[in-house]
C-alpha cells in the first residue's frame, strides 16, 4: 500500500468516527430532550453507551478512529514542511 492510499485509508477512518460521534451525540440530545425532568451528565451518558449490546466494541471504533484521524493530521503537517 503506497503511503497516499494509507493517508486515503486514515482519512476515511477518522472521519467515519467523527460522523459516529455526532451521532450519538444527537441521540443522546434528543434522548435528554424527550426526558428533560432528569440531570443528566457525561458520566451517566457514557454508562449508557457501554451498557448497549455493542457498546464497548462502538467505543473501541471510535477511539480506533480518532486515532486514525489524529494520525491524519501528523501525516499532513509533516507534509506540509
Amino acid at each position: 500500500m503506497s503511503a497516499h492510499q494509507s493517508l486515503v485509508v486514515l482519512a476515511r477512518g477518522g472521519y467515519a468516527a467523527r460522523g459516529v460521534i455526532y451521532l450519538i451525540i444527537g441521540i443522546f440530545a434528543l434522548l435528554a430532550a424527550q426526558d428533560s425532568t432528569k440531570p443528566k451528565d457525561s458520566h451517566r451518558s457514557l454508562e449508557a453507551l457501554l451498557s448497549q449490546p455493542f457498546g464497548y466494541v462502538l467505543v473501541g471504533l471510535v477511539v480506533a478512529g480518532l486515532l486514525c484521524l489524529c494520525s491524519l493530521a501528523g501525516a499532513a503537517s509533516r507534509a506540509r514542511r
